[in-house]
Order: structure tokens, then sequence, then C-alpha cells
């Protein structure tokens, strides 16, 4: 992974947003807001513009060598007609002294500002340590409301690694959200309705065992599915046979319907397990089959207004104007699919919540079907459809079996406990001094598997190797988990009291500088996150501000120094350790102490 210095400056909406946005970090901490206020004051005086045009134009300079604010000059030139860098030139010779400011230099076009860095150590370091875990945290959701649709496995096929990456990233988006001061309603949209619910009933109508199905249901239920599907293959008219089983259950049959809540109440109780080990939790655990009668109030209206027609005795909405092809509501046996479900489905969200946001995280391979049901709610006369946003992502690569068989995800978290704790197992030293060797292997297990999806831009497909996410040494969650517990280790044995009542001038070595002015930055990361629905943002500041942490560590120790520069080194260190638990939290990883 390349360092998010060298990353973000070729990222556009990255450094548009930076530059546009009355959110960057300076105009949002309030005890940092002097800063830009005092820069915006001093230039107001001699460029001739309103303060809002200034605050517009200030930037956050791609490199920190560069200053912490630079104010670009091509605006100027168009009104002066003088070459941007003359007038940056100007600009530094005619500025007085501006208060907090400790340098400013015309760097090309740009004038460029240096806060001091006392002046800032203190201001950032006193506010994460009154904030703590609130750090980072913001209140521009407003409280609206932010429904985020994600996981959703189907009960009638496994749970497996191929839901690890809509579960994973709809997490940490409910985090991040709940991070900007949004109300999220966290919804599991469960397949639990359609033709596979027909086949699996004929299935254990066929070969059932109560037994089995209450031992392992997720497991069982699959190998079921596998079964009948390839005793479909051999004998056609069982699928007839499933069609009208799942037709009876559409018209309410009691005697299906009681097939389909077992599997459904068993699935979801296993599900839960999975979810608890992951740490994570969901509003509402919804699914296709609850949407049956607000669909019938849907399908008439579709009828009402027209918008469909019949094809081959199927009905059908012709979206090709859209370029959205040919979208199939009923089929001809008059059952409905997942499309007609999904309208009714947003259709009752809206009403309930009237949410300011809907996110999809659903894979890129359902690309179409959303821009069918979005282009769909338009056509109905809905005014929200333009607030619901597909949230895609790419494919996890390497983890079929030799066989293809299918991997389910609770193996793949055995595995990765395994394997962490394989590892831990090389330093004898380390391993004696845990309380609870197996629990701490399987957070590192989790936490590998999390930040190696995440850390991948969501978009991209990204292959899956376990010698490398289980590295503690290269761009994964343990070398962050790593960092974190380095920290507590050295708040556990160098003998320091942490408190703020500290001399913030001992911090001048470089590596606390920059390791100083890299903290600055996680607010601002944080609403990127959000704003992009991309994740992978905040693990690569978080690579780099452990990057920044270990630089300081190995020239900056805290034991044995003198009381002012040993207090004041361990508040940095502190409260790097808060911040990187902060980041981590919001991917979904649980933080160690030790390990």
């Amino acid at each position: 992974m390349v360092p998010l210095r060298s990353v973000l400056p070729h990222c556009v909406s990255y450094w548009a947003i930076r530059t546009r946005s009355f959110y960057s970090l300076f105009a949002r901490l309030s005890k940092v807001n002097r800063f830009k206020k005092n820069i915006i004051s001093g230039l107001a005086k001699i460029v001739n513009l309103p303060q809002d045009d200034i605050e517009r134009m200030l930037e956050i300079p791609t490199e920190s060598n560069r200053g912490d604010f630079a104010f670009p000059c091509f605006q100027l030139s168009k009104i002066r007609h003088q070459p941007p860098s003359e007038i940056a030139m100007t600009i530094v010779r005619e500025l007085g002294k501006i208060e907090d400011i400790s340098s400013v230099e015309n760097i090309g076009p740009y004038v460029n500002f240096r806060v001091d860095n006392t002046i800032l150590a203190k201001e950032i370091l006193s506010e994460i340590y009154q904030e703590k875990e609130r750090f980072g945290q913001t209140d521009i959701g407003k409280n609206r409301i932010v429904v985020i649709d994600y996981s959703s496995p189907n009960i009638a096929k496994p749970f497996h690694v191929g839901h690890l990456r809509s579960t994973i990233i709809g997490n940490c988006l409910k985090n991040v959200y709940q991070a900007l001061g949004y109300r999220v309603v966290s919804i599991n949209y469960l397949g639990d309705w359609g033709k596979q619910f027909g086949l699996l009933v004929l299935a254990f109508q066929k070969w059932g065992d109560k037994e089995k199905l209450k031992e392992d249901p997720l497991k069982y239920l699959y190998k079921l599915y596998v079964r009948i599907n390839r005793a479909v293959e051999e004998d056609p008219s069982l699928d007839s046979k499933a069609r009208l089983i799942f037709k009876q259950m559409e018209k309410g049959d009691e005697r299906t319907l009681e097939y389909w809540q077992k599997f459904r109440a068993l699935s979801i109780k296993k599900y839960e397990e999975t979810y608890n080990r992951l740490g994570i939790s969901f509003d509402v655990y919804s699914g296709e089959s609850q949407y049956n009668e607000y669909m019938r109030k849907i399908i008439r209206e579709i009828k009402d207004k027209k918008l469909w027609q019949s094809s081959q005795g199927a009905k059908i909405i012709d979206l090709q104007e859209y370029n959205l092809n040919i979208a199939l509501l009923k089929k001809e046996d008059g059952t409905t699919l997942y499309l007609t479900r999904d309208i009714a489905a947003a259709d009752e969200r809206y009403q309930k919540y009237h949410f300011h946001k809907m996110l999809y995280v659903v894979g890129t391979d359902q690309k179409l079907h959303f821009e069918q049901l979005f282009k769909i709610l338009e056509l109905l006369g809905r005014k929200w459809p333009s607030h619901c946003i597909h949230v895609d992502f790419g494919r996890v690569q390497g983890m079929s079996t030799r066989k293809g068989k299918v991997i389910f995800l609770e193996d793949l978290l055995d595995e990765g406990q395994k394997r962490a704790l394989e590892k831990m197992k090389t330093n004898p030293e380390k391993f004696s001094q845990l309380s609870n060797a197996k629990l701490t292997a399987d957070i590192c297990g989790l936490s590998a598997i999390i930040f190696a999806d995440l850390s991948n831009k969501r978009i991209k497909n990204y292959e899956f190797d376990w010698d490398k996410i289980l590295n503690f040494e290269g761009d994964t969650g343990l070398y962050l988990q790593n960092a974190h517990a380095r920290i507590a280790g050295i708040m556990r044995k160098s003998g320091v009291e942490l408190t703020d009542r500290i001399d913030y001038s001992a911090l001048k070595e470089k590596e606390a500088v920059s390791l100083i002015r890299w903290l600055t930055r996680y607010p601002e990361i944080v609403k990127l996150a959000g704003e992009k629905y991309e994740p992978s943002f905040l693990c690569t500041y978080l690579l780099e501000l452990a990057r920044y942490f270990h630089k300081a560590y190995h020239l900056m120790r805290v034991k044995g120094q003198v009381s002012t520069i040993a207090k004041a080194r361990m508040n940095l260190f502190w409260a790097t350790k808060q911040v990187l638990g902060n980041g981590m939290k919001l991917l979904g990883m649980k933080l160690l102490e030790r390990m």
C-alpha cells in the first residue's frame, strides 16, 4: 500500500473536497479554527477579496513540508494581470506578523503558512486529551437518518466469504456515519424468499433430517440445496414442482410456510453467532418475505400508471430508452422476482424512516439491478431515489478451494484464528504473557481479515493472501494492533504519569512534529471516508499514523528521561494510541493491549 501523502495528491476527488469544503480540519475544530481565521484576516487586508472567498480558496498543502495552509494566486492573476508567482511574492512581502503563524513563504504561485509547532501541539493534544473516544466525531449529520442495507445472505444458500465484503464495508460505513452525527438504521435484508425455497422445501420433504438441520442449519441446508439442484438437472420436472411450492408459499399455504419459517429462524440464529464474533449487530433483520402485502400495493400502482407491459406471459418494464434494458417484474407463472420485492422494500423504508440517504452495500455485479430499481422508483413519481446509493465493490480472489467448493465465512474466521495462533507461538516470551491466547489469536485473525478487505479500494477486486495479511510488519491490521499494543506497553512499563499539564515545547524533534501534524488530519479523513463511501482512506491514514509513531518511538524514549520530556512524550504517544484506537474501531476492529 502506498503512503497516504503520496496517494491522495493524485486523488482528484480527495483534494477537491479538501480545497472547497468548509469542513477541513481547521475549519471544523473549534480550538484550532482561529489559525485559519487569523490567516484570512491578514490576507483580506491586502488582496481585496471578501473573506468568504479567501476561505474557499485556502487549501491544505499536499506535502507537509509546505506548511499547514496554502493560498493560490491564480484567481488574483486574472484580476491583476500578473503572473501568480509574482503576486505570491508580493503578498509575502506585504503581510505583517500573523498571530500563531511561525512562517509565511511563497512556493511558486502559492503563499504557504505554517502554524507554530508548540501552539499547534498544545491545541491538538489538549483536544484529543479532552475528547478521547469522541475525537474525530462531528455533528454534521445533524441526526438525519441514513439507512444502510448490507450483509444480506441468502438463507437457501451458504453464508460464505462472498458476503464478507458487504458485511465488513457496511459495518464500517455504519460506524463512520454514526461518528459524523447521523442516526444510522442498519438493515440485514435476508434473501429469504423466491423459487430457491420451493427447491429447498422439496429437498427437505424428500431427504430431510431434523437433527442434522438443528446441528448446523447453514451447511445442512446448503447440502440439500446442492443435492436438489443436481437432481433437477437429471429430472427437470422437479423444477416445476419447486415453482408450484413457491407459488403456494406466496398464496400463504401454512404447510409449506412452516418449513420456510423453521429454515429462516434456525439460519438467523446461526448467522448471529458469526456476527457476534465479528462484533457486528443490526438494528433490523428484514427480508424479502416481509413485503408480500406491500408488494401487491406497488404492483397495483405500477399497473394503474401503465408502467408495465406483457411479454410472453411475463410482466416487464421497458427501460431501454434509459439504456437500462428490460426489467422483469413477474414471471409467466405469476411469481414475483427480487426486483419487485426491492421496489416494495425501498418504498416502505422511505415511508417509515424518511431517510436522508439509503445505502445498498452490494457487489458491482448488481449494478444494473440497482440502476433499474432507482429508475422504476423515479417513474413511479417518487422524489427521493436520488438519495439512494449503490455502494458497490469488487470481488475477493484467492479464496476458492482446490475443488472450487464454497468457503463458509465461519471456516474462514476459524482459519484466521488458527494461523494467528501459530504465528504468535513463534515468540514464546510474549506468548507466555497472554492471559487468553486463543481470544487474542481470534482478534488478530479478525483484524487481519477486516483490514485486508477494507484497505483495498472498494471498487477493485483484490487477492486474498494469508501470508501477507498476517504479517506484523507489513501494511496490515496486525501492524496497527502491534502499534496500539506497543503504546499500551509503554504506558504500563514507563512509570510516567499521563497528564495534560505538560511543556508542549519539549516536543521539538522533527519526528514529534510530523506525528502531531498527522494527528490533526484524522477528523477530515473520517469525513472523507463517509463522503466517498471509501473505508480505504481511513486504513491508509492509520497505517501512516502507525509509521509516524514508530519513527518517533525509536528516537524518543519515555522511560528514564527527565520529567518534563517524559510527560510530554507520554502525552503524545497516548494521543496517538487514542486516535489509532478510534480509527480501528470505526473499521470494526477490536483493540488489543497486549499481543
